[in-house]
């Protein structure tokens, strides 16, 4: 797999960054809801479907969202609907405190997952140069295509300061060229 280069913005809008924000800041409000509606009942005490309805299957419905969009698997496992356990316990019934409880978990599953993408910040100059690969690269690709890859690592290399691996798909750029050179000496000497 080619590793993809997205601008800030882009990351923002394909992990929904604001809404996975927001959506955190729900979960963590829900939490607080419970906890003192627990400490007004019981914490053992059965959560009323309403207020299963009101706290907790929103909460379900935005994480599958989020899970599914942002590629979070953790979390997805969760809630997916018809078996993740959090899906399924609200289903059965919950009291507070395993209401509170799955909802840390949730949040749990949610950083783990995050704490596993990575993201690498690239100064705009390499950025331009990966840009205009096209342009500079043009002849080449045109008449070595098989070099395209190995130019596009090159490019990658370059642009994380990778430079002993920019030099070694430059290399392997130049032995496309010389299978090309050598096969037309070949026809050359018939």
């Amino acid at each position: 797999m080619i590793p993809q280069i997205w601008s800030l913005l882009k990351i923002m809008q394909e992990f929904d960054a604001w809404g996975l924000a927001m959506f955190l800041h729900h979960l963590d409000n829900n939490k607080i809801a419970i906890s003192q509606l627990s400490e007004l009942g019981g914490r053992d005490d059965k959560m009323e479907p309403q207020a299963i309805d009101l706290y907790i299957t929103p909460i379900l419905f935005m994480a599958l969202h989020h899970a599914t969009r942002a590629q979070l698997p953790s979390t997805y496992d969760r809630v997916w609907e018809g078996g993740g356990p959090f899906w399924m316990a609200s289903r059965v019934g919950l009291t507070y405190q395993q209401a509170e409880n799955e909802l840390t978990v949730l949040r749990q599953c949610i950083e783990a997952d995050l704490e596993k993408r990575k993201f690498a910040f690239i100064e705009p100059r390499p950025a331009q140069l990966f840009a205009a690969m096209g342009e500079t690269w043009g002849d080449v690709l045109s008449t070595i295509p098989d070099s395209k890859r190995d130019v596009e690592d090159a490019h990658i290399a370059l642009m994380v300061e990778l430079h002993t691996a920019t030099v070694f798909h430059l290399m392997r750029v130049t032995e496309y060229g010389l299978r090309v050179l050598a096969k037309k000496s070949v026809y050359c000497q018939l």
